[in-house]
């Protein structure tokens, strides 16, 4: 929290001096009332009218001052947010596959929408316990002009109210963790239920969305439900000691004036800066003990500013000779799927890698991206090992097509180039091959055709030559093609296979469950895994290559 503190504090320093300069002149509005009373109590007409301009124009400035302390409060905080979500962003890019992998998308968008909105609550707090201080502050001390006695007795109340609070602060934030895994939980069962709301539609299962959203909705709220009544419940015993507090110096206060210690007209204007002394403290208590509720989501943003740079990692060589697979083996969590795995991909050549699903084909990709990290063996570029290599080094020379394609919700163009300039030449060669050409005349606005979210404007095999123009243009020397054409009718399947398989510096790996005889013989070598299941019923992969 200190770093987005520091990082607005020009706008949020402006915005508290304004706020300070805005209590003196509501303070002096004050001093001013008590005049008033005593110019009424001496019937001088010509005193009263002053001094009731004077409170009055005292009072507008506090307005205007109090508005543009707003302005600049208000700024600091969305920048904030933009900051915290910067934080987001960066923490997410640190993440490898697996770990990305981890949490559900759902979790993510929680991070970016709930957890910055409980910070930007937490922070507005936190701002707030400052001017309430300075506006307790500078009615102390507008009391103690009066009679230091009563400085003395607010002084005195005030340290009892904030002892207070330590009856509360665990049970806050024990809430506010409990609150935070509870949005995250929502989030995400929103996502699913939405994600196959289709289906269920389909299906006539719409019964089954009623019920979870709403069950989803029950458990989110019973959390934050309890949440609520705990912080009501602190915000009473802490209200109590101070009307306790409050009603001790207003009885001092006209004891005071009765006792002649005082002027009489002082006890009118003094009791208003009473209760502000005593409405400062009970709103810096009530949003101190809150403030409890909202150090979870500190915690969590403070790990994210404190990560550890990772180990420093070579970039990886352009590819001389080959890659290599020794004695690999790879397992996920109780599931073993690569046993003691040999491959070789030579610089330039086109390979096809067989098998049916979950035999461990599209891990082979996972692995030699980087993406996956707890395997056993070696994986070797020329003679340098991927363990010592940049993962982000390897998306500089690896591009990967999946069979489920996913388009951003943005033009054909940007998710072609992804932001980055290529001449039209670049681009016409991209499209050509990737057999995409000839389709855009059928769209409405060609290049510039909006494909909506997750390509749904576009069929499946539109959206998979988006992606084969996609790894095409970005010119990578090896291209990982995980059924990248299953959706193409059999002669734009032709041209983007032609283009692939004839590109001489491109190294080629392709899955494919199906591959024909006369397939076959175009590339240069044929993987093919054949499972075999185990006792435990897990499978265990054998390689066998054949030369096409």
């Amino acid at each position: 929290m200190r770093h987005y503190f520091l990082e607005q504090k020009k706008l949020l320093s402006i915005g508290c001096l304004l706020y300070a300069i805005a209590v003196l002149f509501k303070t002096g509005s004050y001093f001013a009332q008590m005049e008033t009373m005593g110019a009424a109590m001496a019937k001088d007409l010509h005193r009263l009218l002053y001094f009731v301009v004077l409170q009055f124009g005292a009072q507008i400035l506090f307005r205007v001052l109090q508005m543009l302390e707003e302005f600049f409060m208000q700024k600091a905080f969305a920048n904030a947010k933009t900051s915290m979500r910067n934080t987001i962003s960066r923490q997410i890019s640190r993440k490898n596959y697996q770990e990305f992998q981890s949490a559900q998308i759902g979790d993510y968008i929680s991070w970016y929408t709930n957890d910055v909105f409980q910070m930007d609550d937490g922070l507005q707090i936190l701002i707030a316990l400052i001017l309430f201080a300075a506006q307790g502050i500078i009615s102390i001390a507008a009391l103690a002009y009066i009679h230091w006695s009563l400085a003395v007795l607010s002084v005195v109340s005030s340290i009892f109210v904030i002892l207070s609070t330590k009856l509360f602060q665990k049970k806050l934030e024990a809430c506010g963790h409990a609150n935070s895994k509870a949005q995250e939980i929502y989030t995400s069962a929103i996502k699913d239920l939405l994600s196959g709301f289709g289906i269920l539609k389909t299906f006539g299962s719409l019964n089954r969305f009623f019920e979870q959203s709403e069950q989803a909705s029950k458990d989110r709220e019973t959390v934050w439900y309890r949440g609520r009544c705990t912080e009501k419940k602190a915000d009473a015993g802490i209200t109590s000691i101070n009307l306790l507090g409050q009603a001790v110096n207003t009885v001092l206060m006209f004891l005071l004036g009765v006792w002649g210690v005082i002027p009489i007209q002082t006890v009118f204007g003094g009791g208003s800066l009473v209760n502000i002394v005593n409405n400062s403290l009970e709103q810096f208590t009530l949003y101190f003990v809150q403030l409890s509720t909202y150090r979870p989501y500190f915690k969590k943003f403070e790990e994210h500013d404190l990560q550890t740079p990772a180990e420093t990692l070579q970039e990886l060589p352009a590819l001389e000779k080959k890659i290599s697979f020794r004695d690999l083996s790879f397992s996920y969590p109780g599931k073993p799927v690569l046993s003691h795995l040999n491959m070789e991909f030579k610089k330039g050549k086109k390979y096809a890698i067989l098998g049916p699903s979950g035999c461990g084909k599209s891990t082979i990709f996972h692995l030699l991206m980087g993406q996956l990290q707890n395997y056993t063996g070696e994986i070797l570029f020329d003679q340098t090992s991927a363990r010592e290599i940049d993962p982000e080094s390897l998306n500089r020379q690896i591009a990967y097509i999946e069979q489920d394609v996913y388009l951003f919700n943005s033009t054909i163009r940007d998710n072609i180039t992804l932001g980055h300039t290529f001449t039209d030449e670049q681009i016409e060669k991209a499209l050509k091959n990737s057999a995409l050409q000839n389709d855009l005349p059928t769209l409405p606005d060609g290049l510039e055709t909006k494909t909506g979210e997750n390509g749904s404007h576009l069929s499946g095999g539109q959206k998979q030559r988006i992606a084969i123009a996609r790894a095409l243009i970005h010119n990578r020397s090896i291209l990982l093609v995980d059924e990248g054409t299953s959706a193409l009718d059999p002669k734009n399947a032709e041209i983007v296979e032609q283009s692939l398989l004839t590109n001489p510096t491109l190294t080629l790996l392709l899955i494919s469950h199906h591959l024909t005889e006369k397939g076959k013989q175009r590339f240069d070598q044929i993987y093919e895994l054949n499972p075999a299941l185990t006792t435990a019923g897990g499978p265990i992969k054998e390689v066998s290559a054949g030369q096409a």
